[in-house]
């Protein structure tokens, strides 16, 4: 989505849509041009002006994810804890 306005004037319209980021337990992480979070398969990133996925990787099943430091850190729902490298090409 885009917001623009001020004051007591705003507007939003959608940039782009797609139904591949269907995150289940917190929000998307943002880094350098990518959106990427968890979905119950695996984490896709998508470039935020585009839409385009970039990538996809992992299959933790559910989980959540942090990024933090450039890196990805992954809590799945069973346990395991994956730390994994950030990046915009994979």
């Amino acid at each position: 989505m885009e917001v623009t306005g001020s004051g007591k004037n705003f507007s939003a319209r959608t940039v782009w849509e797609n139904v591949s980021m269907r995150i289940n337990f917190n929000s998307s992480c943002f880094m350098r041009g990518l959106s990427t979070g968890w979905t119950k398969e695996f984490s896709p990133a998508f470039d935020v002006n585009t839409g385009e996925r970039k990538w996809k990787g992992g299959r933790y099943g559910y989980g959540q994810v942090l990024l933090a430091s450039g890196h990805l850190i992954v809590m799945s729902d069973t346990g395991e804890l994956a730390l994994v490298k950030a990046s915009p090409d994979a």
